[in-house]
């Protein structure tokens, strides 16, 4: 894998929001962060792991213990790695291994769109940088106390909502 160590600042794009925090150990430009609070109120950031929630992308290589910038907002380039599971255009990514970004699945948080697809380890794209969840499939979709369908993703062709018969009308 190449790591963002020979070129720390790969953040060359338009970003408009940050996180100012110190780092806990050191970071690699491009990667997702994890920003926690310390209990006198100094923000720490470390490379979001698998499972984290992100909280932003690293704008720069960053030694550990010193302060970083953390951007939240904009486009940007970020480190993926479609190698497993190809990145398309478009596709939401959330964090994996020390941060670098890889494809969400169904109800996973993410932090980044990507704008151009990747299907290799280490390969630098350019992001939108936005947070939500990715959409649960129809076959999870919220019940009634009965089991019928309540709420299906009203942008989804031939989805519906049961709230008229539910609740006798909009």
């Amino acid at each position: 894998m190449s790591a963002n160590t020979s070129n720390p600042s790969i953040g060359i794009g338009l970003h408009e929001s940050q996180i100012n925090a110190v780092t806990s150990e050191a970071v690699i430009a491009g990667r997702f962060a994890r920003v926690t609070t310390t209990t006198v109120g100094v923000p720490t950031a470390t490379m979001a792991d698998a499972g984290d929630s992100p909280d932003g992308i690293f704008a720069e290589a960053y030694a550990s213990g010193a302060p970083a910038a953390i951007l939240t907002d904009g486009i940007f380039q970020m480190e993926v790695d479609g190698s497993t599971v190809a990145i398309p255009a478009r596709g939401r990514l959330k964090p994996g291994a020390n941060g670098i970004g890889i494809k969400a699945a169904d109800g996973d948080r993410y932090g980044a769109i990507a704008l151009e697809p990747a299907t290799t380890e280490g390969a630098i794209i350019r992001v939108k940088i936005e947070f939500g969840f990715e959409v649960l499939p129809v076959s999870t979709a919220l019940t009634d106390a009965d089991g019928t369908a309540a709420i299906v993703a009203a942008d989804m062709p031939g989805a519906y909502t049961d709230f008229e018969s539910t609740y006798g009308g909009a």
